[in-house]
């Protein structure tokens, strides 16, 4: 009976969450020196989070249903690293570079953590960024950047989705 109330339940959400309209996503990059890594966090709205990964992987990571899949974390690190690449010195970060930190869940929206390390040398840095694009015509990815003491903001659309800092 609990069985046939969660598939109800799951059936049913779609129909009580509110769709917002605003297709947008917000990353934070900035240097830790301690560490020697960029840390990176990504907030994007929940239910198109799990909208993206439902369609581009088949994959339901549950956090609607409030029941996370156990292989949450490698299909969030799956479909960043096919959306958002940073390039140093024309060499994209590999994506077995990149580390998974956490994800945490904050009213409406998941924030997604990484760190990957910081190359000796940089002369130049570019990124890419079509998170959600494929889902929504109108998506803006906004991206703050902290490096030498600057700080940077980058819009990234459909039509534009890389930029050169650097």
């Amino acid at each position: 009976m609990k069985a046939l109330y969660n598939i109800l339940i799951l059936c049913l959400l779609p129909l009580f969450i509110k769709a917002h309209p605003v297709h947008i996503t917000v990353t934070n990059i900035e240097p830790n020196t301690i560490k020697a890594c960029f840390e990176v966090s990504i907030k994007i709205f929940t239910d198109d989070l799990e909208q993206a990964i439902a369609q581009q992987l088949n994959k339901n990571i549950g956090l609607l249903a409030q029941q996370p899949s156990p292989d949450i974390n490698k299909l969030f690190l799956s479909y960043i690293n096919d959306h958002f690449k940073i390039k140093i010195n024309d060499q994209y970060i590999h994506p077995s570079k990149v580390k998974f930190i956490k994800y945490s869940v904050v009213e409406n929206a998941t924030w997604l953590y990484f760190e990957f390390k910081i190359p000796n040398k940089i002369n130049h840095i570019s990124l890419y960024n079509n998170l959600l694009n494929h889902l929504y015509p109108d998506m803006t990815n906004l991206v703050i950047i902290k490096w030498n003491q600057q700080e940077q903001g980058l819009t990234f659309t459909k039509s534009q989705t890389e930029h050169i800092l650097i």
